[in-house]
């Protein structure tokens, strides 16, 4: 019988909707694409990939998971203590029924040539050609430790042991999510709940575990070895469920899956402090209780003699019994062993992956080593990352999350409109926006700005002619130096320069009607001088209410006549580009006003000037 078969569908049941193939190594999804299989393009190496479980269908995104398989199957395993790893000749003996029924020694020697080493316990596993591995003597109060580091993260459903002889008193399942920086408690098993973890003994079918308090240790009463086969072989495995006992529906919730999320398993075996704490419950018999007497294999430890035994020496009749195992008793210490070690769960991607493979790695020259790198997941959904635990450069539109069955939850690109491959998530936005977008792009080409790149940059401007996501749609300003003001960039919408008084156009490259271009740059066009005639005792026209535009006496005796009409071609240069020239009349006004045209570098205004006869000359340049 497979005892993986029957544990699994204790746990898990028959699932209509997905065929499992129960094979003698542990479990694996079928039929799936063999392990280690190369990919055509030779530059990376697939490890676990379901074919059944594609990331696409029907030309959506859709849940994608790597295979469920015995995820211990070749692992590397680290053990505190292995029979015979010390260079020290040890000599372990087992109690076996013959098939005459009669119980025997047999005792075998653990040597550096001859071993039980770790790596039986997740060889391919096979009923008909079984191995095992034996830990070192185990004094009163000691823990031997073994370890495995699966160099990724994997999502586990469920960890077994399978005994091949004495059981410890109490095992510890230890699981670390970073590599083996730190160490959780992740589920007990003991003789003595209380007395190995201050713990009740539980039933993880009837604990009270809700949501609250979904990641709770509990410890399960170890269960007897004496039914055990002959050869010490176990009929029962000792197992662990992630998820039976605790709110597992779908989606499962982020504590539950991070309750399952594992790198590194660590099993501490550990036997009790005194001989006391020993019952006959224990399959050890080290009481030398009627249990003794059971078909279940027992481990004792002695020194190698000098005279190696015969296997016919070594047989020894029930009524001798007794006396061997005395002297292989107590403070000489005994052996764990266990002949399989199964941990059942998929390599984690977190619903955005159906497989996951290694890379060839190359040196810094860039040519290859020949070895292969680290397992990832090869992600799908615009994600990323060893476990597609992100979303990819540039989609970034809303949050990373994982898949369920209900939605796939793939990764949004960024609307940069092609001026962009990298943006940010802003929660803010994204919030504001109604949880439909939030993404800010990064780096915008093209001469484009913006949330989106949908703007033109400082000194350029729209082309309406092409679409936003055109590499034209933004052209420099083409501000005319001397026509525009100086450091002012155009409009980014209609591309008009600012210009300076008197000068038009939408690159500021000539003059308005009434202006006549100049050679300063400061006044590149000038209002051409207009001429009044008025007539006498006329009043002035209308002026803006400006304080340069009052004129300075108003008192109605000391209007005079309007002046005569006079014109005269100004040279700047000989004024020395002054900042005001006035052209004035000559004639002599009594009683009036005056009327100056005054010429600045910002505005141009028209000002009247109420003057006695003698008051003009301050105000005016005479030539």
């Amino acid at each position: 019988m497979r005892i993986l078969e029957i544990l699994f569908f204790c746990f898990y049941g028959f699932s209509a909707g997905s065929a499992w193939v129960f094979q003698v190594d542990g479990i694996h999804d079928a039929p799936s694409t063999p392990n280690h299989r190369k990919d055509k393009s030779d530059e990376i190496r697939v490890v676990y990939e379901d074919v059944r479980s594609p990331c696409h269908s029907e030309g959506r995104a859709s849940q994608c998971m790597p295979p469920f398989t015995n995820i211990a199957e070749g692992a590397p395993v680290v053990a505190t203590s292995t029979c015979g790893a010390s260079d020290k000749t040890e000599k372990f003996c087992k109690q076996q029924v013959d098939a005459t029924g009669r119980i025997q020694w047999r005792c075998e020697q653990c040597t550096s040539e001859d071993k039980f080493p770790t790596h039986h316990l997740t060889d391919r596993h096979q009923m008909v050609n079984e191995t095992y591995w034996v830990s070192g003597a185990v004094l009163r109060g000691q823990t031997i430790n073994i370890t495995l580091s699966m160099g990724k993260t994997f999502e586990v459903y469920y960890v077994s042991l399978q005994p091949y002889g004495r059981l410890p008193d109490a095992i510890a399942l230890y699981k670390s999510s970073d590599f083996g920086k730190t160490w959780h408690p992740w589920q007990y098993f003991s003789t003595d709940c209380f007395r190995a973890f201050r713990l009740p003994t539980s039933n993880e079918h009837n604990a009270q575990i809700s949501a609250a308090n979904i990641q709770e240790v509990l410890c399960v009463a170890l269960k007897s070895s004496e039914d055990n086969e002959p050869y010490g072989r176990s009929l029962k495995v000792i197992a662990f469920s992630t998820t039976i006992g605790r709110p597992s529906s779908q989606p499962w919730s982020a504590a539950l899956v991070d309750w399952m999320t594992m790198t590194d398993l660590r099993v501490s075996l550990t036997r009790f402090s005194d001989l006391a704490d020993m019952t006959q419950h224990d399959a050890s018999g080290l009481l030398l209780t009627p249990n003794l007497l059971s078909p279940a294999e027992v481990f004792r430890v002695g020194e190698v003699e000098k005279n190696k035994m015969s296997a016919g020496t070594l047989g020894m009749s029930r009524h001798h019994f007794q006396s061997d195992a005395a002297s292989f008793m107590p403070d000489k210490g005994i052996h764990f062993a266990f002949s399989d070690l199964a941990i059942g769960g998929r390599c984690k991607c977190n619903g955005h992956s159906n497989r996951c493979v290694r890379d060839r790695l190359v040196d810094a020259a860039g040519k290859e080593t020949g070895e292969w790198g680290p397992l990832r997941c090869d992600c799908q959904h615009n994600t990323a990352g060893i476990d597609c635990e992100k979303c990819a450069p540039g989609y970034l539109d809303r949050p990373w999350a994982r898949a369920t069955r209900e939605l796939a939850n793939e990764c949004k690109r960024c609307d940069c409109n092609l001026h962009s491959l990298t943006c940010e998530f802003s929660q803010q936005i994204y919030l504001m926006s109604s949880k439909t977008s939030g993404g800010v792009c990064q780096n915008c080409q093209h001469n484009t700005v913006g949330r989106r790149c949908h703007h033109c940059a400082s000194g350029y401007y729209r082309d309406w002619t092409k679409p936003v996501s055109h590499e034209q749609v933004c052209l420099e300003c083409r501000c005319h130096p001397i026509g525009s003001v100086a450091n002012e960039p155009c409009d980014r919408k209609s591309g008009q320069c600012p210009c300076k008084p008197g000068v038009i156009g939408q690159a500021c490259n000539r003059c308005e009607e009434g202006y006549k271009q100049t050679r300063l740059s400061d006044h590149p066009c000038v209002r051409v001088m207009e001429h009044f005639a008025y007539r006498r005792k006329t009043v002035p026209p209308p002026v803006a209410a400006s304080s340069h535009h009052q004129p300075i006496n108003t008192e109605p005796h000391l209007k005079c006549p309007p002046c005569k009409p006079h014109r005269r071609r100004i040279r700047f240069k000989k004024f020395c580009r002054r900042e005001a020239v006035c052209l004035s009349s000559s004639q002599h006004c009594v009683d009036g006003a005056l009327f100056v045209e005054v010429w600045t570098f910002d505005v141009i205004v028209r000002i009247s000037i109420c003057v006695r006869r003698l008051s003009i000359h301050p105000l005016c340049l005479h030539f």
